[in-house]
């Protein structure tokens, strides 16, 4: 294995634990907030939890390995399918901090407080998982870019 395989091998791997936990994570909370607030609630502080070390951390690998797989084959950021991969995985981010991050943290520390009714725990758990949704989405939308490579 050479050292760009190795970068490649690292980049996949934060993409599927990024994209697998958060696919699982998003049906899991759909289940468990159909089946009742409690069972939500009671999946949602470990899911939380994995998530807000994990995806972030899988994120960084992305970028670093990225950056360093364009460094040892010459290639350009400029390209189109570098740059659209670059782009979506920033607006991933952003929409993880921004929106998933800041909801889902929110949540918890209303649900560990204990003050928040039923109908609020359902309603923001609903945005969450819209926002999970839009997340995955655009992580497919980067993965598909990164197959296709439109440009190359």
């Amino acid at each position: 294995m050479d050292w760009f395989e190795l970068l490649m091998y690292l980049h996949v791997l934060a993409m599927a634990v990024w994209f697998g936990s958060g696919l699982a994570i998003t049906v899991i909370a759909f289940r468990a907030l159909r089946t009742s607030v409690e069972t939500f609630a009671g999946f949602l502080v470990p899911a939380a939890w994995w998530a807000g070390r994990a995806h972030p951390a899988a994120g960084v690998v992305l970028l670093l390995t990225g950056f360093a797989m364009v460094a040892d084959r010459d290639l350009s950021i400029g390209e189109t399918w570098v740059l659209l991969g670059l782009i979506g995985l920033v607006l991933v981010m952003a929409i993880g901090g921004a929106l998933v991050g800041r909801t889902s943290d929110a949540l918890v520390k209303r649900v560990a407080g204990g003050g928040i009714t039923s109908e609020e725990l359902t309603e923001t758990g609903e945005r969450l998982l819209l926002y999970t949704r839009i997340e995955l989405a655009l992580l497919a939308l980067v993965i598909a870019d990164m197959i296709v490579k439109p440009g190359a």
